[in-house]
């Protein structure tokens, strides 16, 4: 988020209401802003993530299949559940038509909290969600 006009979409309240929604076998997907680049606003966001019931994650890539066998990844998405997930298949995800959502090994991690973090909320803000220069490696 580059200003704080969709920080409610990331919001303890967003996230909850999402998590109450879902099926047991549903999952969240939300696309992320590049670990390494912008480390702050990541583990901000697993703690919001946390604090509103999910408990683990999978990373995931979006790809643009150029050729048949050459494709260019596009973005990052991670694929968040609110229970212990020991099945999950690719399939499960694919839902774009000319960008399919791979996700690498499938080995889930568990979500963590930081409690000196701040969650991100509706009513009480967490500007450091809002990403600033990103940080490259030299």
């Amino acid at each position: 988020m580059e200003s704080d006009k969709l920080l409610h979409l990331y919001s303890y309240e967003f996230f909850r209401f999402a998590k109450e929604t879902l099926t047991e076998e549903g999952f969240l997907i939300t696309w992320i802003y590049n670990q390494e680049m912008f480390p702050e606003y990541y583990v901000n966001l697993h703690n919001t993530l946390f604090a509103s019931g999910f408990k683990e994650y999978v990373g995931a890539n979006s790809f643009y299949h150029l050729k048949k066998d050459v494709k260019i990844a596009v973005e990052d998405y991670e694929v968040y559940s609110f229970r212990n997930i020991n099945d999950f298949s690719e399939s499960s995800v694919d839902c774009f038509s000319s960008l399919s959502l791979v996700v690498g090994n499938y080995n889930w991690r568990k979500l963590k909290s930081d409690n000196n973090l701040k969650i991100n909320s509706v009513f009480s803000p967490n500007y450091k969600m809002i990403i600033g220069e990103p940080i490259y490696e030299n």
